[in-house]
């Protein structure tokens, strides 16, 4: 009701009050289309699906964006365990299954933006991210995983952040792709 009250008085305050359209468009974009993931909660009279898919966005905002550390890295704590809920509910699909409902799209929204966590000033969140991404890449390198569309998605963006023009991300990187080879 403030936020209406003030744009209709002031337009000159209204910008910095109200989201532009590009703030609207980055909110009401969804990562992918299709929910993968579900996660089922048991309550007392039934069993309620609760899908963590549009927590993506908003964690990777407030992570990269929050001027608060605490929501940084109470942020920063949540998108290592999707992540690695994420990872464990790729590792139990079927090849079928994979391919039909990939997540492929978030890993490949994710996966930049957790090489840029790992070298981030913020020790907290170089430590929660670095051995993450560390293990990803031993995880995707296995044999049996050279054919998966995350092991594509994980070496684009390894390249892609190799070819970039921030030293450390360069050498976190090119680390990364040297552990995979």
């Amino acid at each position: 009701l403030a936020t209406q009250l003030l744009a209709r008085v002031s337009t000159r305050y209204k910008v910095l009050v109200l989201p532009g359209e590009l703030e609207e468009g980055e909110a009401a974009t969804a990562w992918d289309l299709a929910s993968h993931l579900r996660l089922d909660l048991p309550l007392p009279d039934m069993v309620a699906p609760l899908y963590l898919d549009s927590l993506l966005p908003l964690l990777a905002s407030l992570v990269e964006e929050s001027a608060d550390r605490r929501v940084r890295v109470a942020s920063a704590e949540l998108l290592h365990v999707l992540v690695v809920f994420m990872v464990g509910r790729s590792a139990g699909q079927s090849q079928e299954v994979a391919a039909l409902r990939s997540l492929a799209p978030l890993f490949s929204r994710l996966l930049p933006l957790l090489l840029r966590l790992s070298v981030d000033p913020d020790t907290v969140l170089q430590s929660l991210f670095s051995p993450l991404l560390t293990q990803l890449v031993h995880w995707w390198s296995r044999p049996s995983r050279g054919e998966s569309p995350l092991t594509r998605v994980l070496l684009d963006s390894l390249l892609e952040a190799v070819c970039c023009r921030e030293a450390g991300l360069q050498e976190r990187a090119a680390h990364l792709l040297r552990e995979f080879l």
